[in-house]
């Protein structure tokens, strides 16, 4: 068993897996395995994954038989991962060499920690690095500002950070269950773990973060607001359940509950957005 799994979901990916798979089976650490799951691609995505795992027994795949959508791919690899350690990888993302080692790393130092997370890179639309984003800085006396600091100086990105599987994984199916959307789970899963202060800042690693144009791309599409009042609600009360779950009380409820109202209208849809869209329709 490795030490570390990469879990890559993908559809239609080929014209970006392979730099993807140069980049894992480069890292600098060399104990782990790399999992792609293929949801029933319709290109040569497979043929790819299946020339290099001739050549790097550390390639797992496994094509799916139908496309079981975006939400079960990224379970399937999830689930498929057996080592202690997790990293998410999405096909079209990259990082630097010692990303593994640099994130198992912090994580061995920091015993509370159950996330190690890197500095973010965006690359957008085929532009320069046009966005980077550090870690944010945590050493605050107040353990209330130290997480402030974590909730609103998080990124989508720090989901592919590395996670201790054992931790991660019964929160990631407890809200991918329940949650059941692509827009918002991330921040969801990695909530319990920012409000207990479980994640290790790295910012020796870095993680490329890439936008590229998709077909029927509709970014500034107004979305459904039905379902964002919905997913706002969900979010809003598991967040709620995780902190009664620690054991989150008095004054520090009351603040984090405030915090949370905030952090979810960035993560999930601005409540301003929905009573504009309600009142006007746009």
């Amino acid at each position: 068993m490795a030490l570390v799994t990469f879990g890559v979901p993908v559809y239609n990916g080929a014209g970006q897996i392979e730099e993807c798979l140069d980049c894992m089976v480069a890292q600098t650490l060399r104990d782990i395995e790399i999992v792609v799951s293929d949801n029933a691609s319709t290109d040569s995505t497979g043929e790819i994954v299946m020339r290099y795992a001739a050549r790097d027994p550390r390639i797992r795949y496994i094509r799916q038989p139908t496309n079981i959508g975006l939400m079960k791919n990224f379970a399937a690899v999830v689930h498929a991962a057996q080592s202690p350690y997790f990293i998410l990888r999405c096909h079209d993302d990259l990082s630097s060499a010692n990303y593994a080692e640099a994130l198992y790393t912090a994580l061995q130092a920091n015993t509370r920690a159950k996330l190690a997370v890197p500095n973010v890179e965006t690359l957008k639309r085929g532009r320069e690095r046009a966005i980077a984003r550090a870690v944010p800085h945590v050493g605050h006396a107040s353990r209330l500002m130290n997480v402030n600091a974590l909730l609103f100086g998080s990124h989508a990105a720090w989901f592919c950070g590395l996670w201790e599987t054992a931790a991660f994984r019964p929160v990631f199916d407890r809200v991918w269950a329940r949650y059941n959307s692509p827009w918002g789970p991330d921040h969801l899963t990695m909530y319990p773990f920012l409000i207990a202060e479980q994640v290790a800042l790295v910012p020796e690693a870095t993680f490329i973060q890439r936008i590229t144009p998709k077909v029927g791309d509709a970014k500034y599409a107004i979305p459904d607001i039905a379902l964002m009042q919905k997913l706002r609600a969900t979010f809003m009360e598991m967040c709620a359940e995780f902190r009664r779950e620690q054991g989150v009380a008095g004054t520090a409820e009351t603040a984090l509950a405030a915090m949370t109202w905030l952090y979810t209208g960035k993560r999930v849809y601005r409540v301003r957005k929905i009573w504009r869209h309600a009142l006007i329709g746009r």
